[in-house]
């Protein structure tokens, strides 16, 4: 006995265009006015019936002298463009968008600082002024402490090897650690 093969519907063919719910969506006005538009000829209909989405924007526009207000998020991923708030065009879903960019930037930031690569800039001032003030306290020191070698000296070439020495020596990045910075930062 053969095996009978089981009917199957026929597939349903795919719209070459868009539907009216869909350019609804799309153009960012409702179903109701597509189907004026439709009805009053502004939109171009491929054979199935669907929209033909850009011709059927430049008939709209010339049969009421105006677009319709497209949609801005659509725009934006089209274009791969950026949309901030303030542009002329503000409705909610650009709002949105700059709503969640602002989040995700917030959260970088927390995610940042609880991994250690973000420092507030009080704490960052504290320790640079720390550095410094031990920087500059070493400078202000070469001349006490070279006084009496400079006076022995007689030879200008002695005199400004100990000198540069001294400046360097200064000018080294102090030997302190981290911890002790902060400790010397706090008590300023």
């Amino acid at each position: 006995m053969t095996k009978k093969k089981p009917v199957t519907k026929p597939r349903q063919y795919r719209k070459q265009g868009l539907t009216q719910a869909r350019y609804a969506r799309w153009r960012n006005c409702s179903p109701q006015t597509v189907y004026q538009a439709k009805k009053r000829g502004w939109l171009v209909l491929f054979s199935d019936g669907s929209i033909d989405p850009k011709p059927s924007d430049e008939k709209w526009a010339q049969a009421c002298g105006r677009a319709p207000a497209a949609n801005p998020m659509a725009k934006a991923i089209a274009k791969g463009s950026k949309v901030e708030p303030g542009q002329a065009q503000d409705t909610l879903q650009t709002e949105k968008i700059a709503h969640e960019k602002v989040k995700t930037l917030k959260t970088q930031l927390v995610v940042d600082q609880m991994q250690g690569r973000l420092v507030s800039r009080e704490l960052a001032e504290q320790v640079l002024f720390a550095v410094l003030r031990a920087a500059r306290d070493a400078a202000l020191a070469i001349p006490a402490r070279t006084a009496p070698e400079l006076c022995a000296m007689a030879d200008a070439a002695e005199i400004r090897a100990l000198l540069m020495k001294e400046i360097r020596e200064a000018l080294a990045f102090p030997n302190v650690t981290y911890d002790e910075l902060l400790k010397q930062s706090e008590g300023v």
